[in-house]
Protein backbone atom coordinates (compact mmCIF):
# COMPACT_ATOMS: atom_id res chain seq x y z
CA UNK A 1 0.00 0.00 0.00
CA UNK A 2 1.39 3.40 -0.94
CA UNK A 3 2.27 5.88 1.77
CA UNK A 4 1.95 9.66 1.67
CA UNK A 5 4.92 11.65 2.78
CA UNK A 6 4.06 13.73 5.84
CA UNK A 7 3.10 17.22 4.75
CA UNK A 8 2.54 16.18 1.11
CA UNK A 9 -0.54 17.88 -0.44
CA UNK A 10 -3.02 15.42 -1.87
CA UNK A 11 -5.21 15.33 -4.88
CA UNK A 12 -8.53 13.58 -4.61
CA UNK A 13 -7.92 9.83 -4.99
CA UNK A 14 -9.99 8.04 -7.65
CA UNK A 15 -12.84 5.97 -6.24
CA UNK A 16 -11.26 2.78 -7.59
CA UNK A 17 -8.03 3.50 -5.76
CA UNK A 18 -9.91 4.10 -2.50
CA UNK A 19 -11.74 0.81 -2.91
CA UNK A 20 -8.48 -0.98 -3.61
CA UNK A 21 -6.95 0.52 -0.48
CA UNK A 22 -10.01 -0.42 1.59
CA UNK A 23 -9.84 -3.98 0.33
CA UNK A 24 -6.14 -4.20 1.12
CA UNK A 25 -6.40 -2.80 4.64
CA UNK A 26 -9.47 -4.94 5.27
CA UNK A 27 -7.50 -8.03 4.34
CA UNK A 28 -4.62 -7.00 6.58
CA UNK A 29 -6.71 -6.33 9.67
CA UNK A 30 -8.71 -9.52 9.23
CA UNK A 31 -5.47 -11.45 9.71
CA UNK A 32 -5.35 -10.29 13.34
CA UNK A 33 -7.45 -12.16 15.92
CA UNK A 34 -6.09 -10.57 19.11
CA UNK A 35 -7.82 -7.24 19.89
CA UNK A 36 -4.61 -5.52 21.04
CA UNK A 37 -2.63 -6.57 17.97
CA UNK A 38 -5.57 -5.69 15.74
CA UNK A 39 -5.85 -2.14 17.06
CA UNK A 40 -2.13 -1.52 16.68
CA UNK A 41 -2.34 -2.73 13.09
CA UNK A 42 -5.40 -0.54 12.45
CA UNK A 43 -3.58 2.53 13.74
CA UNK A 44 -0.42 1.81 11.76
CA UNK A 45 -2.39 1.40 8.52
CA UNK A 46 -4.43 4.57 9.10
CA UNK A 47 -1.35 6.66 9.85
CA UNK A 48 0.51 5.17 6.89
CA UNK A 49 -2.27 5.97 4.42
CA UNK A 50 -2.95 9.51 5.67
CA UNK A 51 0.66 10.44 6.45
CA UNK A 52 -0.20 11.41 10.04
CA UNK A 53 2.49 12.11 12.62
CA UNK A 54 0.58 11.03 15.70
CA UNK A 55 -2.33 8.75 16.31
CA UNK A 56 -4.44 7.00 18.95
CA UNK A 57 -7.24 4.49 19.11
CA UNK A 58 -9.45 5.37 22.07
CA UNK A 59 -11.99 2.78 23.25
CA UNK A 60 -15.04 3.59 25.31
CA UNK A 61 -15.43 1.53 28.48
CA UNK A 62 -18.69 0.43 30.10
CA UNK A 63 -18.50 3.31 32.59
CA UNK A 64 -18.08 5.84 29.75
CA UNK A 65 -14.39 6.51 30.27
CA UNK A 66 -11.89 6.32 27.41
CA UNK A 67 -8.83 4.09 27.30
CA UNK A 68 -5.97 4.51 24.83
CA UNK A 69 -5.77 1.01 23.32
CA UNK A 70 -3.11 1.88 20.72
CA UNK A 71 -0.80 4.91 20.56
CA UNK A 72 1.80 6.15 18.09
CA UNK A 73 3.89 9.32 18.42
CA UNK A 74 2.18 10.58 21.59
CA UNK A 75 4.19 10.80 24.79
CA UNK A 76 3.10 8.55 27.68
CA UNK A 77 2.65 11.52 29.98
CA UNK A 78 0.30 13.15 27.47
CA UNK A 79 -1.72 9.95 27.14
CA UNK A 80 -1.99 9.49 30.92
CA UNK A 81 -2.98 13.12 31.45
CA UNK A 82 -5.47 12.95 28.56
CA UNK A 83 -4.06 16.21 27.16
CA UNK A 84 -2.44 17.15 23.89
CA UNK A 85 -5.34 16.13 21.66
CA UNK A 86 -8.74 17.57 20.82
CA UNK A 87 -11.40 16.41 23.27
CA UNK A 88 -13.94 18.31 21.17
CA UNK A 89 -13.14 16.21 18.10
CA UNK A 90 -13.26 13.02 20.16
CA UNK A 91 -16.67 13.93 21.63
CA UNK A 92 -18.03 14.67 18.17
CA UNK A 93 -16.77 11.34 16.82
CA UNK A 94 -18.20 9.46 19.81
CA UNK A 95 -21.53 11.06 18.94
CA UNK A 96 -21.19 9.53 15.47
CA UNK A 97 -19.92 12.59 13.58
CA UNK A 98 -16.56 12.29 11.78
CA UNK A 99 -14.37 15.40 12.29
CA UNK A 100 -11.66 16.81 10.04
CA UNK A 101 -9.80 20.09 10.54
CA UNK A 102 -7.37 20.88 7.72
CA UNK A 103 -6.21 24.04 9.54
CA UNK A 104 -6.84 24.01 13.29
CA UNK A 105 -5.92 27.69 13.69
CA UNK A 106 -8.77 28.82 11.40
CA UNK A 107 -11.33 26.18 12.39
CA UNK A 108 -13.93 27.88 14.66
CA UNK A 109 -14.58 24.58 16.50
CA UNK A 110 -10.95 24.21 17.56
CA UNK A 111 -9.07 27.51 17.25
CA UNK A 112 -9.47 28.44 20.93
CA UNK A 113 -8.25 25.10 22.34
CA UNK A 114 -5.11 25.72 24.41
CA UNK A 115 -3.95 22.07 24.26
CA UNK A 116 -3.82 22.05 20.45
CA UNK A 117 -1.99 25.36 20.36
CA UNK A 118 0.44 24.21 23.03
CA UNK A 119 1.31 21.07 21.06
CA UNK A 120 1.35 23.01 17.75
CA UNK A 121 -1.28 20.78 16.14
CA UNK A 122 -1.95 22.03 12.60
CA UNK A 123 -4.51 19.51 11.34
CA UNK A 124 -6.46 16.53 12.67
CA UNK A 125 -9.04 13.94 11.77
CA UNK A 126 -11.17 11.85 14.15
CA UNK A 127 -13.70 9.18 13.12
CA UNK A 128 -15.91 6.77 15.08
CA UNK A 129 -15.38 3.02 15.32
CA UNK A 130 -19.01 2.36 14.55
CA UNK A 131 -21.03 -0.84 14.66
CA UNK A 132 -24.67 -0.91 13.64
CA UNK A 133 -25.97 -0.44 17.17
CA UNK A 134 -23.12 1.22 19.04
CA UNK A 135 -19.83 3.11 18.82
CA UNK A 136 -16.82 1.32 20.26
CA UNK A 137 -14.44 4.28 20.26
CA UNK A 138 -12.56 6.54 17.86
CA UNK A 139 -9.50 6.71 15.63
CA UNK A 140 -7.71 10.01 16.21
CA UNK A 141 -4.90 11.29 13.92
CA UNK A 142 -3.15 14.65 13.79
CA UNK A 143 -0.11 16.42 12.33
CA UNK A 144 2.07 19.35 13.36
CA UNK A 145 3.25 19.95 9.80
CA UNK A 146 2.06 22.92 7.75
CA UNK A 147 0.61 22.55 4.30
CA UNK A 148 -2.63 20.59 4.85
CA UNK A 149 -1.27 17.00 5.01
CA UNK A 150 -4.84 15.67 5.03
CA UNK A 151 -7.37 15.87 2.20
CA UNK A 152 -11.15 15.80 2.25
CA UNK A 153 -11.06 12.35 0.59
CA UNK A 154 -9.07 11.10 3.56
CA UNK A 155 -12.09 11.59 5.78
CA UNK A 156 -14.20 9.43 3.49
CA UNK A 157 -11.54 6.74 3.39
CA UNK A 158 -10.86 6.78 7.14
CA UNK A 159 -14.59 6.64 7.96
CA UNK A 160 -15.04 3.55 5.79
CA UNK A 161 -11.82 2.06 7.13
CA UNK A 162 -12.94 2.64 10.73
CA UNK A 163 -16.21 0.83 10.02
CA UNK A 164 -14.22 -2.18 8.79
CA UNK A 165 -11.95 -1.95 11.80
CA UNK A 166 -14.93 -1.87 14.18
CA UNK A 167 -16.32 -5.06 12.63
CA UNK A 168 -12.91 -6.73 12.88
CA UNK A 169 -12.53 -5.60 16.49
CA UNK A 170 -15.97 -6.94 17.40
CA UNK A 171 -15.11 -10.25 15.72
CA UNK A 172 -11.77 -10.41 17.57
CA UNK A 173 -13.51 -9.84 20.89
CA UNK A 174 -16.03 -12.54 20.00
CA UNK A 175 -13.27 -14.92 18.98
CA UNK A 176 -11.39 -14.33 22.22
CA UNK A 177 -14.58 -14.83 24.26
CA UNK A 178 -15.40 -18.05 22.40
CA UNK A 179 -11.85 -19.28 22.88
CA UNK A 180 -12.05 -18.52 26.59
CA UNK A 181 -15.42 -20.27 26.85
CA UNK A 182 -14.04 -23.23 24.91
CA UNK A 183 -11.14 -23.51 27.35
CA UNK A 184 -13.59 -23.37 30.25
CA UNK A 185 -15.84 -26.01 28.68
CA UNK A 186 -12.81 -28.18 27.96
CA UNK A 187 -11.74 -27.79 31.58
CA UNK A 188 -15.24 -28.70 32.75
CA UNK A 189 -15.28 -31.79 30.53
CA UNK A 190 -11.86 -32.75 31.87
CA UNK A 191 -13.12 -32.18 35.42
CA UNK A 192 -16.12 -34.38 34.72
CA UNK A 193 -13.80 -37.13 33.44
CA UNK A 194 -11.11 -36.53 36.07
CA UNK A 195 -12.86 -35.42 39.23
CA UNK A 196 -10.12 -34.93 41.82
CA UNK A 197 -8.56 -38.30 40.98
CA UNK A 198 -11.83 -40.12 40.28
CA UNK A 199 -12.27 -41.22 36.67
CA UNK A 200 -15.34 -41.96 34.60
CA UNK A 201 -17.80 -40.49 32.10
CA UNK A 202 -20.71 -42.83 32.87
CA UNK A 203 -24.05 -41.71 34.28
CA UNK A 204 -23.23 -43.32 37.63
CA UNK A 205 -19.95 -41.43 37.95
CA UNK A 206 -21.45 -38.13 36.80
CA UNK A 207 -24.13 -38.54 39.47
CA UNK A 208 -21.42 -39.24 42.04
CA UNK A 209 -19.59 -36.04 41.02
CA UNK A 210 -22.81 -34.05 41.40
CA UNK A 211 -23.40 -35.49 44.88
CA UNK A 212 -19.84 -34.69 45.91
CA UNK A 213 -20.19 -31.13 44.60
CA UNK A 214 -23.39 -30.59 46.58
CA UNK A 215 -21.95 -32.10 49.75
CA UNK A 216 -18.53 -30.45 49.59
CA UNK A 217 -19.27 -27.28 51.56
CA UNK A 218 -21.75 -28.75 54.01
CA UNK A 219 -20.64 -28.46 57.66
CA UNK A 220 -22.14 -31.87 58.46
CA UNK A 221 -20.33 -35.21 58.55
CA UNK A 222 -20.51 -37.37 55.45
CA UNK A 223 -20.86 -41.13 55.20
CA UNK A 224 -19.41 -42.86 52.14
CA UNK A 225 -20.68 -46.35 51.49
CA UNK A 226 -19.39 -48.70 48.85
CA UNK A 227 -17.79 -52.03 48.19
CA UNK A 228 -14.09 -52.54 48.75
CA UNK A 229 -12.03 -50.94 46.00
CA UNK A 230 -14.60 -48.40 44.80
CA UNK A 231 -12.45 -45.39 45.72
CA UNK A 232 -13.90 -44.19 49.01
CA UNK A 233 -10.71 -42.41 50.08
CA UNK A 234 -10.47 -40.66 46.70
CA UNK A 235 -14.07 -39.51 47.14
CA UNK A 236 -13.26 -38.25 50.64
CA UNK A 237 -10.29 -36.30 49.30
CA UNK A 238 -12.52 -34.84 46.59
CA UNK A 239 -14.99 -33.65 49.23
CA UNK A 240 -12.16 -31.96 51.10
CA UNK A 241 -10.54 -30.34 48.06
CA UNK A 242 -13.86 -28.95 46.83
CA UNK A 243 -14.74 -27.53 50.24
CA UNK A 244 -13.83 -24.28 51.97
CA UNK A 245 -11.52 -26.39 54.17
CA UNK A 246 -9.22 -27.23 51.25
CA UNK A 247 -6.42 -25.03 52.59
CA UNK A 248 -6.28 -27.04 55.82
CA UNK A 249 -5.15 -30.62 56.47
CA UNK A 250 -6.81 -33.75 55.15
CA UNK A 251 -5.85 -36.74 57.28
CA UNK A 252 -6.94 -40.34 56.91
CA UNK A 253 -6.95 -43.40 59.14
CA UNK A 254 -8.11 -46.97 58.61
CA UNK A 255 -9.94 -47.73 61.84
CA UNK A 256 -9.80 -51.49 61.26
CA UNK A 257 -5.99 -51.43 61.26
CA UNK A 258 -5.75 -50.49 64.96
CA UNK A 259 -6.70 -52.04 68.25
CA UNK A 260 -8.98 -50.03 70.53
CA UNK A 261 -6.20 -48.37 72.57
CA UNK A 262 -4.03 -47.73 69.54
CA UNK A 263 -6.96 -46.17 67.69
CA UNK A 264 -7.76 -43.93 70.66
CA UNK A 265 -4.18 -42.69 70.72
CA UNK A 266 -4.16 -42.26 66.95
CA UNK A 267 -7.34 -40.19 66.93
CA UNK A 268 -7.05 -38.21 70.16
CA UNK A 269 -3.37 -38.35 71.06
CA UNK A 270 -1.82 -39.22 74.42
CA UNK A 271 0.12 -37.76 77.30
CA UNK A 272 3.63 -38.75 78.14
CA UNK A 273 3.54 -41.81 80.40
CA UNK A 274 -0.02 -42.76 79.45
CA UNK A 275 1.27 -46.25 78.62
CA UNK A 276 4.54 -48.08 78.18
CA UNK A 277 6.50 -46.42 75.39
CA UNK A 278 4.64 -43.10 75.55
CA UNK A 279 7.81 -41.07 76.02
CA UNK A 280 6.46 -37.74 74.75
CA UNK A 281 3.14 -35.95 74.49
CA UNK A 282 1.57 -36.66 71.13
CA UNK A 283 -1.19 -34.93 69.24
CA UNK A 284 -3.89 -37.06 67.70
CA UNK A 285 -5.40 -36.74 64.25
CA UNK A 286 -8.29 -34.59 65.47
CA UNK A 287 -5.84 -31.94 66.69
CA UNK A 288 -3.63 -32.22 63.64
CA UNK A 289 -6.61 -31.92 61.28
CA UNK A 290 -7.98 -28.77 62.99
CA UNK A 291 -9.74 -26.64 60.40
CA UNK A 292 -9.66 -29.45 57.87
CA UNK A 293 -11.12 -32.91 57.32
CA UNK A 294 -10.54 -36.31 58.92
CA UNK A 295 -11.32 -39.46 56.94
CA UNK A 296 -12.30 -42.45 59.08
CA UNK A 297 -12.19 -45.51 56.85
CA UNK A 298 -13.84 -48.81 57.80
CA UNK A 299 -15.34 -47.55 61.05
CA UNK A 300 -17.89 -50.37 61.14
CA UNK A 301 -15.64 -52.45 63.40
CA UNK A 302 -15.01 -49.65 65.90
CA UNK A 303 -15.45 -50.71 69.54
CA UNK A 304 -18.40 -49.37 71.63
CA UNK A 305 -15.96 -47.32 73.73
CA UNK A 306 -14.49 -45.65 70.66
CA UNK A 307 -17.94 -45.12 69.18
CA UNK A 308 -18.91 -43.18 72.31
CA UNK A 309 -15.78 -41.03 72.14
CA UNK A 310 -16.34 -40.33 68.45
CA UNK A 311 -19.96 -39.37 69.13
CA UNK A 312 -18.83 -36.82 71.71
CA UNK A 313 -16.48 -35.18 69.23
CA UNK A 314 -19.21 -35.02 66.60
CA UNK A 315 -21.72 -33.54 69.06
CA UNK A 316 -19.53 -31.07 70.95
CA UNK A 317 -16.18 -30.96 69.18
CA UNK A 318 -14.57 -32.03 72.48
CA UNK A 319 -12.13 -34.83 73.32
CA UNK A 320 -9.33 -35.77 75.68
CA UNK A 321 -5.93 -37.19 74.96
CA UNK A 322 -5.31 -40.65 76.31
CA UNK A 323 -4.11 -40.28 79.92
CA UNK A 324 -5.07 -36.58 80.09
CA UNK A 325 -7.86 -34.89 82.07
CA UNK A 326 -7.83 -31.70 80.02
CA UNK A 327 -10.70 -31.29 77.56
CA UNK A 328 -9.66 -30.05 74.13
CA UNK A 329 -11.62 -28.83 71.14
CA UNK A 330 -11.14 -29.31 67.41
CA UNK A 331 -12.93 -27.95 64.37
CA UNK A 332 -12.84 -30.94 62.05
CA UNK A 333 -15.22 -32.27 59.43
CA UNK A 334 -15.50 -36.03 59.75
CA UNK A 335 -15.87 -38.07 56.57
CA UNK A 336 -16.55 -41.70 57.42
CA UNK A 337 -16.56 -44.71 55.12
CA UNK A 338 -17.51 -48.34 55.30
CA UNK A 339 -18.30 -51.28 53.06
CA UNK A 340 -20.51 -52.79 55.75
CA UNK A 341 -24.26 -52.46 56.20
CA UNK A 342 -24.40 -50.10 59.18
CA UNK A 343 -28.19 -50.39 59.43
CA UNK A 344 -27.77 -54.11 59.99
CA UNK A 345 -25.04 -53.49 62.57
CA UNK A 346 -27.38 -51.09 64.40
CA UNK A 347 -30.13 -53.73 64.47
CA UNK A 348 -27.65 -56.25 65.84
CA UNK A 349 -26.54 -53.81 68.56
CA UNK A 350 -22.97 -53.65 67.24
CA UNK A 351 -23.12 -50.01 66.17
CA UNK A 352 -24.60 -47.10 68.11
CA UNK A 353 -27.83 -45.85 66.61
CA UNK A 354 -27.20 -42.24 67.69
CA UNK A 355 -23.74 -42.31 66.09
CA UNK A 356 -25.19 -43.79 62.91
CA UNK A 357 -27.74 -40.98 62.58
CA UNK A 358 -25.08 -38.39 63.38
CA UNK A 359 -22.87 -39.72 60.57
CA UNK A 360 -25.65 -40.43 58.10
CA UNK A 361 -26.68 -36.78 57.56
CA UNK A 362 -25.02 -36.90 54.14
CA UNK A 363 -24.79 -40.35 52.61
CA UNK A 364 -23.00 -40.96 49.34
CA UNK A 365 -23.05 -44.33 47.61
CA UNK A 366 -20.03 -45.23 45.50
CA UNK A 367 -21.08 -47.41 42.56
CA UNK A 368 -19.45 -50.81 42.02
CA UNK A 369 -17.44 -51.06 38.83
CA UNK A 370 -19.83 -53.59 37.28
CA UNK A 371 -22.57 -50.92 37.29
CA UNK A 372 -20.51 -48.55 35.12
CA UNK A 373 -18.50 -50.95 32.99
CA UNK A 374 -18.49 -48.40 30.14
CA UNK A 375 -15.76 -46.59 32.12
CA UNK A 376 -13.45 -49.62 32.06
CA UNK A 377 -11.58 -48.68 28.81
CA UNK A 378 -10.76 -45.21 30.17
CA UNK A 379 -9.73 -46.61 33.55
CA UNK A 380 -7.58 -49.30 31.93
CA UNK A 381 -5.75 -46.78 29.79
CA UNK A 382 -5.07 -44.66 32.87
CA UNK A 383 -3.80 -47.60 34.92
CA UNK A 384 -1.66 -48.95 32.07
CA UNK A 385 0.02 -45.56 31.63
CA UNK A 386 0.62 -45.40 35.37
CA UNK A 387 2.06 -48.94 35.41
CA UNK A 388 4.41 -48.14 32.53
CA UNK A 389 5.80 -45.17 34.42
CA UNK A 390 9.17 -44.15 33.03
CA UNK A 391 9.82 -47.49 31.33
CA UNK A 392 10.62 -47.66 27.63
CA UNK A 393 7.92 -50.25 27.00
CA UNK A 394 5.17 -49.17 24.59
CA UNK A 395 1.60 -49.15 25.85
CA UNK A 396 0.08 -52.51 24.88
CA UNK A 397 -2.94 -52.50 22.58
CA UNK A 398 -5.99 -54.28 24.00
CA UNK A 399 -7.74 -56.29 21.31
CA UNK A 400 -11.52 -55.99 20.96
CA UNK A 401 -12.22 -59.52 22.21
CA UNK A 402 -10.01 -58.91 25.24
CA UNK A 403 -11.81 -55.65 25.99
CA UNK A 404 -15.18 -57.43 25.83
CA UNK A 405 -13.86 -59.95 28.33
CA UNK A 406 -12.76 -57.14 30.64
CA UNK A 407 -15.97 -55.12 30.40
CA UNK A 408 -18.17 -58.13 31.16
CA UNK A 409 -16.14 -59.35 34.14
CA UNK A 410 -17.79 -59.06 37.57
CA UNK A 411 -14.89 -57.16 39.24
CA UNK A 412 -15.67 -58.06 42.83
CA UNK A 413 -12.63 -56.02 43.85
CA UNK A 414 -13.85 -53.09 41.75
CA UNK A 415 -11.43 -50.39 40.57
CA UNK A 416 -8.63 -51.63 42.79
CA UNK A 417 -8.83 -55.09 41.21
CA UNK A 418 -8.91 -53.51 37.76
CA UNK A 419 -5.75 -51.54 38.53
CA UNK A 420 -3.92 -54.67 39.68
CA UNK A 421 -5.08 -56.47 36.53
CA UNK A 422 -3.76 -53.61 34.38
CA UNK A 423 -0.38 -53.89 36.11
CA UNK A 424 -0.25 -57.63 35.38
CA UNK A 425 -1.27 -57.00 31.76
CA UNK A 426 1.68 -54.64 31.31
CA UNK A 427 4.01 -57.14 32.96
CA UNK A 428 2.97 -60.19 30.96
CA UNK A 429 2.18 -58.58 27.58
CA UNK A 430 5.80 -57.36 27.13
CA UNK A 431 4.53 -54.63 24.81
CA UNK A 432 2.62 -57.05 22.57
CA UNK A 433 -1.13 -56.73 21.95
CA UNK A 434 -3.26 -58.04 24.80
CA UNK A 435 -5.55 -60.81 23.57
CA UNK A 436 -8.47 -62.59 25.18
CA UNK A 437 -6.39 -65.62 26.19
CA UNK A 438 -4.03 -63.49 28.27
CA UNK A 439 -6.95 -61.69 29.92
CA UNK A 440 -8.58 -65.01 30.80
CA UNK A 441 -5.37 -66.27 32.35
CA UNK A 442 -5.09 -63.11 34.44
CA UNK A 443 -8.67 -63.13 35.71
CA UNK A 444 -9.38 -65.59 38.56
CA UNK A 445 -11.69 -68.46 37.63
CA UNK A 446 -10.97 -68.16 33.91
CA UNK A 447 -9.03 -71.18 32.66
CA UNK A 448 -5.52 -71.38 34.08
CA UNK A 449 -4.95 -68.75 36.71
CA UNK A 450 -1.46 -67.28 36.82
CA UNK A 451 -0.24 -68.06 40.31
CA UNK A 452 1.03 -65.28 42.47
CA UNK A 453 4.37 -67.04 42.92
CA UNK A 454 4.86 -67.87 39.23
CA UNK A 455 8.13 -66.33 38.09
CA UNK A 456 7.85 -63.28 35.90
CA UNK A 457 8.93 -63.52 32.26
CA UNK A 458 12.67 -63.31 31.74
CA UNK A 459 14.03 -59.80 32.06
CA UNK A 460 11.01 -58.45 33.92
CA UNK A 461 10.72 -57.72 37.65
CA UNK A 462 7.89 -59.36 39.55
CA UNK A 463 4.77 -57.36 40.35
CA UNK A 464 5.82 -57.22 44.01
CA UNK A 465 9.23 -55.91 43.00
CA UNK A 466 7.63 -53.25 40.81
CA UNK A 467 5.31 -52.19 43.62
CA UNK A 468 8.02 -52.08 46.27
CA UNK A 469 10.31 -50.04 44.02
CA UNK A 470 7.49 -47.64 43.16
CA UNK A 471 6.62 -47.17 46.84
CA UNK A 472 10.26 -46.57 47.76
CA UNK A 473 10.77 -44.05 44.90
CA UNK A 474 7.62 -42.19 45.94
CA UNK A 475 8.70 -42.00 49.59
CA UNK A 476 12.14 -40.76 48.52
CA UNK A 477 10.49 -38.13 46.29
CA UNK A 478 8.49 -37.03 49.36
CA UNK A 479 11.71 -36.79 51.40
CA UNK A 480 10.64 -39.57 53.70
CA UNK A 481 7.15 -38.20 54.38
CA UNK A 482 5.13 -41.42 54.45
CA UNK A 483 1.77 -39.65 54.77
CA UNK A 484 2.44 -37.54 51.68
CA UNK A 485 3.67 -40.62 49.81
CA UNK A 486 0.46 -42.47 50.71
CA UNK A 487 -1.56 -39.53 49.39
CA UNK A 488 0.33 -39.51 46.08
CA UNK A 489 -0.02 -43.27 45.74
CA UNK A 490 -3.73 -43.10 46.45
CA UNK A 491 -3.58 -45.53 49.38
CA UNK A 492 -4.33 -45.22 53.07
CA UNK A 493 -1.79 -44.34 55.74
CA UNK A 494 -2.09 -47.75 57.40
CA UNK A 495 -1.62 -49.43 54.01
CA UNK A 496 1.69 -47.76 53.25
CA UNK A 497 3.07 -48.60 56.70
CA UNK A 498 2.01 -52.22 56.23
CA UNK A 499 3.66 -52.43 52.81
CA UNK A 500 6.87 -50.85 54.15
CA UNK A 501 6.92 -53.55 56.82
CA UNK A 502 5.96 -56.41 54.49
CA UNK A 503 8.53 -55.48 51.84
CA UNK A 504 11.23 -54.66 54.40
CA UNK A 505 11.85 -51.28 52.80
CA UNK A 506 14.63 -49.09 54.16
CA UNK A 507 13.06 -45.67 53.84
CA UNK A 508 14.62 -42.28 54.60
CA UNK A 509 13.56 -40.37 57.68
CA UNK A 510 11.22 -37.42 57.19
CA UNK A 511 12.68 -33.99 58.04
CA UNK A 512 9.38 -33.13 59.71
CA UNK A 513 9.42 -32.97 63.50
CA UNK A 514 8.48 -36.34 64.94
CA UNK A 515 5.10 -36.55 66.57
CA UNK A 516 6.34 -39.12 69.06
CA UNK A 517 6.17 -42.86 69.17
CA UNK A 518 3.00 -44.73 68.48
CA UNK A 519 2.05 -46.87 71.43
Amino acid sequence: MSQKEPGQAQQSAPAGQLLAHLYEVGRMIQEQDEPTDLLRRVLDLAMEFLGAERGMVLLRQEDGTLVAAAVRGVEDAVVKAATGYSHTAVREALAGKPVMALDVATDPRLSNLMSLSLHEIQSLVCVPLRLTDRILGVIYLDSRRHGAPFHSEDLRFLTAFAAQAALALDAAHLYRRLRRENRELTRQVHDRDHYEGLLGRSHDMQELYRLLDRAADSPFPALLHGETGTGKELAARALHRRSSRHGHPFLAVNCSAFSENLLESELFGHRRGAFTGAEVDRKGLFELAHGGSLFLDELGGMSPKMQAKLLRVLQDGEFRRLGDKRTRRADVRVIAATHENLEELVREGRFREDLYYRLNVIRIELPPLRSHSEDIPQLLNHFIQRALGDSSLPAPVIQAAAMRELTTWNWSGNVRELEHTAQKMVLYAKGDPIDRDLVRRLLPGHGRKIAGNEPAPSGFPSLKQMESRHILRTIEACRGDRDEAARRLGIGRATIYRKIRDYGLQVPHSPRRSRGRTP
